[in-house]
């Protein structure tokens, strides 16, 4: 009777030797998978984030030429002040030039002339409306896709059929009046 269960687990033991094998050869293709998301992510992620800086500094830029064309006017101008054609190409110019000036994905970026955009901000609604008639904003998007500066490829992914990935970002800066402080109030 011993003999017996001595010979079962042998046997039992014998035909569990290749499935450790097996187990293990799925569990690395599984980590490696993952591995490889996450690599190409954490790109995807720094990316979206330089492409943040450069939509910031774009649209801060772009923001500071306008505020210059508002600053050599009376009060009566800028109230009535409708951008011409050479000023729009102007601001693009200079938030082109401060997109330009960084890069992401070791690319230096390129804006396309449709992702400057000059218009008004409202501070109620939050809503950006693209116009050149009293105009106190300017958005632009950055992007690593089709469009400009071409998407990003992909190193690991590209094994599941994800070759190339667009990314873009977008940033507002607008004028805003002066705004003023009682005495204390910020030391409080």
């Amino acid at each position: 009777m011993t003999r017996c269960r001595v010979g079962r687990l042998v046997r039992s033991r014998l035909s569990e030797r290749g499935s450790v094998t097996v187990v293990t050869a799925l569990s690395l293709v599984g980590l490696i998978g993952v591995t490889a998301f996450t690599i190409d992510l954490g790109r995807v992620f720094m990316a979206k984030n330089e492409l943040q800086n450069a939509a910031d500094s774009a649209a801060l830029a772009g923001a500071r030429s306008l505020g210059e064309l508002y600053k050599s006017m009376s009060v009566t101008n800028q109230l009535s002040l409708t951008l011409t054609t050479t000023q729009v190409e102007a601001i693009r110019t200079v938030s082109g030039n401060a997109a330009f000036a960084n890069i992401a994905d070791m690319k230096s970026l390129q804006l396309a002339g449709a992702d400057i955009q000059v218009g008004k901000w409202s501070n109620k609604t939050h809503l950006f409306t693209p116009t050149t008639s009293v105009p106190n904003a300017v958005r632009v998007m950055t992007r690593l896709d089709n469009t400009a500066n071409g998407s990003m490829s992909t190193v690991f992914a590209s094994v599941l059929g994800v070759d190339r990935v667009g990314v873009s970002a977008q940033a507002t800066a607008a004028l805003t009046g002066l705004s003023t402080t009682e005495p204390g109030v910020l030391n409080a």
